[in-house]
């Protein structure tokens, strides 16, 4: 099967992606037929027992890898390829589950960096088929098998024929009620929680900590990033309830970086052990502290397997990539995207783009509802008085009505072009060498945007 760039599954995008409705079908077809139904919390609208019966019939493949899940509002991705990275130094054969993709459903499923084969993911598939078609018989029309849960099938189908030795599965929105949490993981590694998908998560960040950190198998480590002391507070509790231990990367980790061009160069020290002079690519200060977590995250789960942290040089890092995040996309002018939806990550992009000091910015922001198209606007405006807001046509996707109004608020010089390649034209027009061009938005915009430059996201290391 051959697939075609693809931003998000809906019933139209899957027809026009592969040469077959099979994913459509497979992965979404339930999900689609009780989407009508589902309104508000995931506590109310998720089960994930459907999942766990799922994977039982297939033999409970989780079973034989050490796993990490890795969940939590901002970073999770990068936080998830860096402990595959880890580990695969350390000798391990490394399963990655990520998402969402960004031009090809295989992105979904890696075997050591790098994506599942369309020939894997054919036979993944049948493989899979009639255990989900059997589930999804029994099913009443407000019920569904989650499609992260038959990706985990997908996926351990792949896992098995490459004979992985452990996994990391980064979660999808929540925890408790996420499909991820159907894997018994030795590890769980939680990167910043912030408010967000409340409407399905809950009103409040200790709301959306508590779901999240219940993903944490009972007595298996928890492992997490610098976090807000309110939810701090709610891990603590999780983790003396659960019999877990909590281990903090800002206390179990001591480290220093320094900024090299677009790269991070780290000290780090880790269970007595020092590793000096890291490169590590992946751009922005928050990456170092991601960096941390995975290394408690990874050391955790090679310990739980008998092994350690082993083969990490000073250049071992220094390659990783993980594409749409933070990636500078040209020089001249220079063109910096990411999937900024909310003023934090926005913040940390605009900061990271003034430390090459461009002559002037100017931003393309295509941030749909409910996301906080407002907070980018009001970070972009630090740095830039023009913006072009734009939308990527996406049935699932709902965008501002007044996005050209909420961007006034904030940036000086502010137009709406429908059409995203003509928005960046825009933008590209007014900007010369020296200059930047900051493009944020929807993990949907990233994608068109990386086919538009044409970035391989296939091979991570």
């Amino acid at each position: 099967m051959e697939f075609a760039p693809a931003m998000k599954f809906t019933r139209k995008r899957l027809q026009v992606m592969t040469k077959e409705s099979i994913f459509d079908d497979l992965v979404y077809g339930s999900y689609w037929n009780a989407l009508p139904y589902l309104k508000g919390l995931d506590s109310a609208t998720r089960d994930i027992t459907l999942t766990s019966e799922l994977l039982k019939q297939l033999g409970n493949p989780y079973g034989r890898w050490p796993a990490v899940t890795v969940a939590g509002s901002k970073g999770k991705g990068s936080t998830a390829v860096l402990i595959a990275k880890l580990l695969n130094l350390a000798g391990e054969r490394v399963g990655l589950i990520t998402s969402p993709h960004l031009r090809r459903f295989n992105e979904r499923i890696r075997v050591n960096g790098r994506c599942a084969s369309d020939g894997e993911l054919d036979d993944a598939a049948a493989a899979v088929a009639p255990f989900v078609r059997k589930i999804e018989e029994e099913l009443e029309p407000m019920r569904y098998l989650g499609p992260g849960g038959i990706i985990l099938a997908l996926a351990a189908h792949v896992f098995a024929a490459n004979n992985v030795t452990s996994i990391v599965v980064e979660a999808g929105r929540g925890g408790e009620f996420d499909e991820a949490k159907c894997i018994r993981a030795n590890v769980s590694v939680f990167t910043p929680v912030m408010l967000e998908h409340a409407d399905k998560l809950g009103n409040t960040v200790q709301e959306i900590a508590f779901t999240k950190a219940r993903i944490t198998t009972p007595g298996a480590p928890l492992v997490t990033s610098p976090q807000y002391p309110e939810v701090l507070e709610v891990f603590t509790e999780v983790a003396e309830e659960l019999g877990s231990r909590l281990l903090r990367s800002d206390i179990e980790v001591k480290i220093k970086s320094k900024i090299k061009g677009w790269k991070s160069i780290c000290d780090l020290e880790l269970g007595g052990k020092r590793y000096h002079d890291i490169e590590l690519s992946l751009a922005g200060s928050h990456q170092t502290e991601n960096l941390a977590t995975a290394f408690v995250g990874a050391a955790e789960l090679l310990k739980s397997a008998g092994r350690q942290m082993t083969g990490i040089s000073s250049d071992s890092l220094a390659t990783l990539r993980w594409p749409g995040r933070a990636q500078i996309l040209q020089d001249q002018p220079l063109v910096l995207l990411d999937g900024a939806i909310n003023a934090a990550s926005a913040r940390y992009l605009c900061e990271l783009a003034r430390q090459h000091k461009p002559k002037s910015f100017s931003a393309v922001i295509a941030v749909p509802a409910p996301k906080d198209l407002a907070g980018v606007c009001e970070e972009v405006a630090k740095i830039t008085d023009y913006a072009v807001l734009t939308e990527v046509e996406t049935p699932s996707l709902h965008w501002y009505q007044n996005a050209l109004t909420i961007a006034r608020k904030f940036i000086g010089e502010s137009e709406f072009i429908a059409d995203y390649n003509q928005a960046i034209d825009r933008a590209l027009e007014r900007s010369g060498p020296g200059d930047c061009v900051l493009l944020i938005g929807t993990q949907s915009f990233v994608g068109v945007v990386l086919d538009r430059w044409n970035i391989e996201t296939c091979v991570l290391w």
